[in-house]
């Protein structure tokens, strides 16, 4: 007697709508409009005088360091770019650092105590005439 196949452990992904990309580690990245140029360095020169180019890319390493990675000859080579420039600004509060800017913690009514007490003390001039 034989035993039918047997199936997979997991389920087969559905097919995915919309152009995405799929990285390894499941990363689905979205199709965007943006193209990035294309970036080459010069590796060596060939006995005629040309230049041997290789195709490289600007990586992040812990989110912070900027390398310019190429291979060539199968080997790997990188060059420091310097740290990368972060714009988001950094909250030690984590989430708690998005405020609504409608309400107005303590810290953005500096002042508005005296600014009333001098209205009410115009107001107040203003009847005694």
């Amino acid at each position: 007697m034989k035993l039918p196949p047997k199936g997979r452990r997991s389920p087969r992904v559905a097919i995915r709508k919309g152009k995405t990309a799929t990285r390894s580690g499941g990363h689905v990245l979205p199709d965007r409009s943006v193209s990035y140029p294309e970036i080459y360095v010069a590796v060596g020169r060939n006995p005629y005088g040309g230049i041997y180019y290789a195709k490289c890319q600007i990586k992040v390493k812990r989110k912070l360091y900027r390398y310019l990675v190429w291979k060539h000859e199968g080997k790997q080579h990188s060059f420091y770019m310097g740290r990368a420039k972060i714009l988001a600004p950094l909250s030690s509060a984590g989430a708690g650092g998005r405020r609504d800017p409608r309400r107005r913690g303590p810290e953005l009514q500096r002042g508005t105590r005296k600014k009333a007490e001098f209205a009410r003390m115009l107001a107040g001039q203003d009847g005694e005439e």
